[in-house]
């Protein structure tokens, strides 16, 4: 029977077949041997592909039997892949991973355009228990989506697959569906470079950023207070983090968000306005970081960046300071005259803290601001530096660009 080739089988041979299987190790031999497209049929009509195993719970543990069958409906799906499709169809309620993962990696195998309608199914079997190889297989699939152009599958499948839950954050594991955050990331770096099409990867940042969003905790009292996520203390640098170790869902977002949107910037001029005007009005400080950043590094009018070192909401919160100051050191120099007083005007008047010692600590945050730019103000200015050096006893600030610097640490 396994020698069969371009001969046709019969009902016959496959109730043969089925006569001499006694265990799931003759099963599992039989499944791997045989190729030919041809037994797909007479094995679908007698019924061998229709009622996977359930997993079962016996003496307290879970057990989830093998399923064989999936080997060969891989080998033929690329041949029949219609008829696969439709196998697929009808077990798609199925709770075994093993099934899942083998209908997975079958329409990997077929063409995109038969296995797209099934992508809706994959985004189900997202949610299914014990699904501790699914996730490398659809990334894999995403993959295959972005490359032949079924973009709207591939982006609703990593909706789905990169979730994370913000009322289950704390319990790390369970909060998304990678077993750990390196192979959250690493499913991430997988997909990335597929993404051809400049409108689908700008959906795909919006995604990460939406994503972002959901699980930042906002300290909020009441609508006057200013928002904290206190990113200066998870994300010190936006681009300094290494994405080999990140152990946090958030870095990672961040990571992809500043990465990404800097590749489209250099493709794209146009780009670096549109995501610095997007980000900039976020809540979260992380948003407005990322958005100086990404100016500082694509300054592409020098009146925003003006507008961005004279903006209230970049100084306001002590998460936004290294990328206010990084923007302020780098640009400043660039600026012209009255662009520079109009700078310096607001950082003098600008109210770092009120209450009690308010003149004090902010006279200190200039001194601070003031130090990275010492060297491009005018006369006038720099007396005033002097005067303000003076009043911190003359100690110089090491790494003003940080809001809280202690030597040796950063």
């Amino acid at each position: 029977l396994l020698s069969k080739v371009n001969v046709m089988i019969t009902k016959v041979d496959v109730q043969r077949a089925i006569a001499l299987m006694h265990s799931e190790t003759e099963w599992q031999f039989f499944f791997e041997k045989i190729d030919s497209p041809d037994w797909l049929q007479p094995l679908t009509e007698e019924g061998i592909f229709a009622k996977p195993q359930k997993k079962k719970k016996e003496d307290g543990i879970i057990r989830i039997p093998s399923w064989p069958q999936g080997k060969y409906l891989i080998k033929v799906a690329s041949i029949k892949s219609n008829e696969v499709a439709e196998i697929i169809k009808n077990i798609s309620r199925t709770d075994n991973p093993h099934v899942l993962d083998a209908c997975i990696d079958a329409m990997t195998a077929m063409p995109v355009e038969v296995s797209a309608p099934l992508s809706r199914l994959a985004i189900k079997w997202i949610d299914k228990e014990y699904q501790y190889g699914l996730f490398q297989k659809i990334g894999k699939l995403i993959v295959k989506y972005f490359q032949e152009k079924k973009d709207d599958e591939a982006l609703l499948l990593c909706k789905k697959l990169l979730y994370v839950s913000p009322d289950k954050y704390s319990e790390s594991r369970k909060s998304f569906y990678a077993t750990n955050t390196w192979e959250f990331n690493e499913i991430i770096k997988l997909i990335t470079p597929s993404i051809m099409n400049f409108e689908s990867k700008k959906k795909f940042i919006e995604l990460l950023i939406r994503h972002l969003e959901k699980i930042l905790k906002f300290r909020v009292s009441d609508v006057s207070e200013v928002y904290e996520d206190n990113s200066s203390i998870w994300r010190r640098d936006i681009d300094g983090a290494n994405l080999d170790v990140d152990d946090d869902p958030r870095d990672i977002f961040v990571s992809w968000i500043y990465i990404l949107s800097a590749e489209l910037s250099i493709i794209n001029k146009a780009y670096s306005k549109d995501i610095y005007l997007n980000l900039k009005e976020k809540h979260a400080p992380i948003f407005k970081r990322i958005a100086l950043f990404l100016l500082n590094k694509f300054p592409y009018d020098n009146s925003v960046v003006v507008l961005s070192l004279t903006n209230p909401d970049f100084l306001i919160s002590d998460d936004t300071w290294h990328e206010y100051a990084l923007l302020l050191r780098d640009q400043f120099s660039l600026l012209n005259t009255n662009s520079k007083s109009q700078v310096i005007n607001f950082i003098a008047s600008f109210d770092f803290k009120g209450g009690k010692d308010a003149d004090n600590f902010n006279e200190y945050r200039r001194y601070k601001l003031l130090t990275l730019i010492k060297n491009d103000l005018n006369a006038e200015w720099k007396s005033k530096f002097e005067e303000l050096k003076a009043k911190n006893n003359n100690k110089e600030i090491e790494r003003p660009e940080y809001i809280y610097y202690f030597s040796g640490v950063r």
